[in-house]
């Protein structure tokens, strides 16, 4: 059985620029269209997740990545949109799940392969 390929900081800073770039092109995008129903979150999901599945396979890690980010977004959302406007409170929440989630998946991923 193939091992996937260990999962180094720099490809984690790599994949976290891209997403947030993503979370700050979307909450720009939206406010330009003044859209403020359309969710940022599910297309960074989908991509991460492919992410996951083509490169990286540590199972316990990605559990725990979900779980962290699910955490970090839901205790933000709501004490973000009460100081912010909904697409912005949004964006700032994704990318800061997409942090921990990130965070936690590289740290978890080197503790599971040794």
């Amino acid at each position: 059985m193939n091992r996937a390929p260990a999962l180094s900081w720099r490809e984690t800073a790599t994949v976290l620029a891209g997403c947030w770039i993503y979370c700050v092109l979307a909450t720009l995008l939206l406010h330009l269209l003044d859209a403020p129903s359309i969710p940022i979150p599910p297309l960074l999901l989908a991509g991460l997740t492919q992410w996951f599945f083509v490169r990286h396979r540590y199972w316990i890690a990605g559990v725990v990545a979900a779980c962290g980010g699910m955490v970090v977004a839901f205790t933000l959302l709501d004490d973000m949109r009460v100081h912010l406007d909904r697409i912005t409170a949004d964006g700032m929440t994704t990318a800061a799940a997409a942090l921990v989630s990130l965070t936690l998946f590289t740290g978890m991923s080197r503790v599971t392969t040794i």
